[in-house]
């Protein structure tokens, strides 16, 4: 009889919810009862709870956040030598990146505990395609903000002004002077700004020579189109350095009879 048989003391019922889970297989688990995975032997066993589809879904929405972190971080720390703007592109890409897989995360969170998402989409087809679009949409950002960060380092404009040495600083008309490029240069072409001021000294106070100077430019061991004769004090030249290990430019002077100029490199850029 029903009434006479023994009941099942606890050890039973747990062997026998295991064995229905068992039974239906990995992936279909009986309405009210938690996937788990035992591990046992004839003395013990240890059974562990698996994640559900939702904490899944959290712990995934986590990488991009993680992955437009780290991409950030790269950047900061090896950012190339180069004017802000040419990373403006770059910058733009990664904060957009990191933007988006924030909102995506806090999107998905909000979402799972919700009967639907908290931007007004049914649960179905709609939903997975658009979390799966959420989802996807920083990766692109972050991989372009990083591979224009390479680019502008291979071919963006490098400033070298602190690299620069000029000498003598003091001269006269028709007197030259070198400016010469501590390193090899990197880039194709040098655009080379410099300025000329009246010489501190006894003759500074009675002369007033910055209007009539310029200066003739040329790339020693460079070709014609290396030369730009006179040019104004402040305006730019730009040298075609030709594949040279070593890049040093004669400066010569044109100004009146007795005036003492000072010369100096005010901005020296490589750029291609």
């Amino acid at each position: 009889m029903n009434d006479a048989a023994p009941r099942p003391d606890g050890s039973s019922r747990g062997r026998r919810l295991l064995a229905r889970v068992h039974a239906l297989g990995a992936g279909a688990v009986a309405v009210g009862e938690t996937p788990s995975v035992r591990v046992t032997n004839s003395w013990w066993h240890v059974e562990l709870p698996l994640p559900t589809a939702e904490q899944w879904a959290r712990v995934g929405s986590s990488i991009p956040v993680i992955l437009a972190a780290a991409a950030a971080v790269y950047v900061g720390v090896n950012k190339p030598d180069v004017p802000m703007l040419d990373l403006a592109g770059a910058i733009t890409l990664l904060v957009v990146s990191f933007a988006a897989a924030t909102w995506q995360l806090i999107w998905v969170r909000q979402s799972s505990e919700n009967d639907a998402p908290a931007t007004g989409l049914r649960a179905g087809k709609a939903f997975k395609t658009f979390r799966s679009f959420a989802f996807a949409l920083p990766f692109p950002l972050l991989i372009a903000g990083v591979i224009w960060t390479e680019l502008v380092r291979d071919t963006g404009e490098v400033d070298v002004t602190g690299r620069t040495h000029i000498s003598p600083k003091v001269v006269q008309n028709g007197d030259t002077l070198t400016v010469t490029l501590e390193g090899q240069p990197n880039r194709h072409r040098l655009r080379l700004t410099l300025r000329a001021a009246d010489a501190p000294g006894d003759w500074s106070g009675s002369q007033f020579c910055v209007p009539e100077t310029q200066l003739g430019v040329a790339l020693l061991g460079g070709n014609g189109k290396a030369q730009a004769e006179r040019v104004d004090s402040g305006e730019h030249v730009d040298l075609r350095l030709g594949g040279s290990t070593k890049v040093r430019a004669q400066i010569t002077v044109h100004t009146d009879l007795g005036c003492h100029m000072e010369v100096s490199v005010l901005k020296a850029v490589l750029h291609d």
